[in-house]
């Protein structure tokens, strides 16, 4: 199953994608009906924000994951 792990800004999403793949972090994106929480603070002003999905039980790699790439 899928778990929505956080909204991010469509100009990072091929980024995230690909270092989650790298991880072995099977995950997809779409984009937002309406933003929950955006990753980077000053980043949902502007864009598309699209929700990211991961594997349920690769959340917590997941969340390492987007710990070490948006800091």
């Amino acid at each position: 199953s899928w778990a929505p792990v956080a909204d991010i800004p469509a100009r990072r999403v091929d980024k995230v994608l690909d270092a989650l793949r790298e991880a072995g972090v099977p995950a997809h994106a779409a984009p937002a009906p309406r933003p929950v929480r955006v990753v980077t603070p000053g980043d949902g002003a502007q864009g598309t924000v699209w929700r990211l999905r991961v594997g349920s039980q690769a959340y917590g790699r997941a969340e390492d994951v987007l710990m070490r790439l948006l800091r």
